[in-house]
Protein backbone atom coordinates (compact mmCIF):
# COMPACT_ATOMS: atom_id res chain seq x y z
CA UNK A 1 0.00 0.00 0.00
CA UNK A 2 2.80 2.38 0.82
CA UNK A 3 4.48 1.96 -2.56
CA UNK A 4 1.16 2.36 -4.36
CA UNK A 5 0.44 5.50 -2.35
CA UNK A 6 3.86 6.95 -3.11
CA UNK A 7 3.41 6.25 -6.83
CA UNK A 8 -0.10 7.74 -6.87
CA UNK A 9 1.14 10.91 -5.16
CA UNK A 10 4.02 11.17 -7.62
CA UNK A 11 1.63 10.86 -10.58
CA UNK A 12 -0.73 13.40 -9.04
CA UNK A 13 2.09 15.94 -8.71
CA UNK A 14 3.34 15.25 -12.24
CA UNK A 15 -0.09 16.26 -13.58
CA UNK A 16 -0.36 19.29 -11.22
CA UNK A 17 -3.42 18.01 -9.38
CA UNK A 18 -4.41 17.94 -5.73
CA UNK A 19 -6.66 15.28 -4.17
CA UNK A 20 -9.35 15.70 -1.52
CA UNK A 21 -10.27 12.05 -1.09
CA UNK A 22 -8.31 8.81 -0.76
CA UNK A 23 -9.60 5.24 -0.73
CA UNK A 24 -8.02 1.82 -0.24
CA UNK A 25 -9.27 -1.61 -1.21
CA UNK A 26 -8.07 -4.91 0.23
CA UNK A 27 -8.89 -8.33 -1.21
CA UNK A 28 -8.13 -10.99 1.44
CA UNK A 29 -6.39 -14.27 0.54
CA UNK A 30 -9.16 -16.40 2.03
CA UNK A 31 -11.71 -14.99 -0.45
CA UNK A 32 -13.70 -13.13 2.17
CA UNK A 33 -15.49 -9.99 1.06
CA UNK A 34 -13.21 -7.21 -0.07
CA UNK A 35 -12.59 -4.43 2.41
CA UNK A 36 -12.92 -0.81 1.34
CA UNK A 37 -12.09 2.28 3.36
CA UNK A 38 -12.08 5.91 2.33
CA UNK A 39 -11.38 9.23 3.95
CA UNK A 40 -11.74 12.90 3.09
CA UNK A 41 -8.56 14.96 3.38
CA UNK A 42 -7.60 18.60 2.94
CA UNK A 43 -6.53 19.36 -0.65
CA UNK A 44 -3.07 17.87 -0.92
CA UNK A 45 -0.48 16.39 -3.21
CA UNK A 46 1.95 15.59 -0.40
CA UNK A 47 2.96 11.95 0.00
CA UNK A 48 3.11 12.22 3.80
CA UNK A 49 -0.55 13.34 3.96
CA UNK A 50 -1.63 10.37 1.85
CA UNK A 51 0.50 7.91 3.83
CA UNK A 52 -1.01 9.14 7.08
CA UNK A 53 -4.53 8.65 5.69
CA UNK A 54 -3.68 5.18 4.31
CA UNK A 55 -2.21 4.13 7.65
CA UNK A 56 -5.37 5.28 9.46
CA UNK A 57 -7.56 3.27 7.08
CA UNK A 58 -5.29 0.21 7.24
CA UNK A 59 -5.38 0.19 11.06
CA UNK A 60 -9.18 0.45 10.95
CA UNK A 61 -9.47 -2.41 8.44
CA UNK A 62 -7.09 -4.58 10.45
CA UNK A 63 -8.95 -3.85 13.69
CA UNK A 64 -12.14 -5.27 12.14
CA UNK A 65 -10.32 -8.25 10.56
CA UNK A 66 -7.31 -9.14 12.74
CA UNK A 67 -6.46 -12.24 10.67
CA UNK A 68 -6.32 -10.18 7.47
CA UNK A 69 -3.82 -11.46 4.89
CA UNK A 70 -4.07 -9.33 1.76
CA UNK A 71 -3.98 -10.90 -1.68
CA UNK A 72 -4.52 -7.65 -3.54
CA UNK A 73 -4.55 -4.00 -2.49
CA UNK A 74 -5.49 -0.79 -4.24
CA UNK A 75 -5.22 2.94 -3.64
CA UNK A 76 -7.36 5.57 -5.36
CA UNK A 77 -7.09 9.34 -5.14
CA UNK A 78 -10.17 11.33 -6.11
CA UNK A 79 -11.82 14.67 -5.63
CA UNK A 80 -9.12 16.03 -7.91
CA UNK A 81 -8.48 19.77 -8.11
CA UNK A 82 -6.30 21.30 -10.82
CA UNK A 83 -3.26 23.10 -9.50
CA UNK A 84 -4.46 26.45 -10.88
CA UNK A 85 -7.68 26.08 -8.83
CA UNK A 86 -5.96 24.91 -5.64
CA UNK A 87 -7.12 26.83 -2.58
CA UNK A 88 -4.47 27.09 0.11
CA UNK A 89 -5.57 26.10 3.62
CA UNK A 90 -4.49 28.88 5.95
CA UNK A 91 -4.57 26.54 8.97
CA UNK A 92 -2.65 23.62 7.47
CA UNK A 93 1.09 23.35 8.05
CA UNK A 94 3.10 24.72 5.15
CA UNK A 95 4.47 22.11 2.75
CA UNK A 96 7.60 22.59 0.72
CA UNK A 97 6.44 22.13 -2.88
CA UNK A 98 9.96 22.55 -4.26
CA UNK A 99 11.19 19.70 -2.03
CA UNK A 100 8.48 17.39 -3.40
CA UNK A 101 9.42 18.36 -6.94
CA UNK A 102 13.13 17.74 -6.23
CA UNK A 103 12.40 14.26 -4.79
CA UNK A 104 10.28 13.41 -7.84
CA UNK A 105 12.99 14.65 -10.24
CA UNK A 106 15.75 12.66 -8.51
CA UNK A 107 13.62 9.51 -8.44
CA UNK A 108 12.75 9.96 -12.11
CA UNK A 109 16.40 10.41 -13.06
CA UNK A 110 18.01 7.74 -10.85
CA UNK A 111 15.13 5.29 -10.39
CA UNK A 112 12.11 5.06 -8.12
CA UNK A 113 13.05 4.67 -4.48
CA UNK A 114 16.38 6.50 -4.72
CA UNK A 115 14.88 9.04 -2.34
CA UNK A 116 11.79 8.31 -0.31
CA UNK A 117 9.91 9.59 2.68
CA UNK A 118 10.77 8.63 6.25
CA UNK A 119 7.51 6.72 6.54
CA UNK A 120 8.71 4.41 3.78
CA UNK A 121 12.39 4.13 4.63
CA UNK A 122 11.89 2.62 8.07
CA UNK A 123 9.14 0.12 7.30
CA UNK A 124 9.31 -0.99 3.70
CA UNK A 125 11.17 -3.70 1.86
CA UNK A 126 13.86 -2.79 -0.66
CA UNK A 127 12.47 -0.91 -3.63
CA UNK A 128 13.31 -3.78 -5.99
CA UNK A 129 9.81 -5.18 -5.42
CA UNK A 130 7.49 -4.42 -8.30
CA UNK A 131 3.94 -3.23 -7.83
CA UNK A 132 0.81 -4.10 -9.74
CA UNK A 133 0.88 -1.44 -12.43
CA UNK A 134 4.41 -2.52 -13.36
CA UNK A 135 4.25 -6.30 -12.90
CA UNK A 136 1.67 -8.70 -11.49
CA UNK A 137 3.28 -11.16 -9.03
CA UNK A 138 2.66 -14.89 -9.47
CA UNK A 139 0.57 -16.82 -6.97
CA UNK A 140 3.79 -18.57 -5.89
CA UNK A 141 5.41 -15.23 -4.99
CA UNK A 142 2.34 -14.08 -3.06
CA UNK A 143 2.08 -17.34 -1.10
CA UNK A 144 5.80 -17.36 -0.23
CA UNK A 145 5.80 -13.80 1.14
CA UNK A 146 4.10 -15.00 4.31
Amino acid sequence: LKQLTEKAAERLRSKSFYATHIAIGIKPMNYERSIHRDIHITESQHTADFLKAVETMWVDAYRHSPSLKPLRVSVALSGLVEGRHHQMDMFAPKTNESLLKAVDNINQRFGRGTLNFGHLASTSQPKTDKIAFQRVPSLYEVMNER
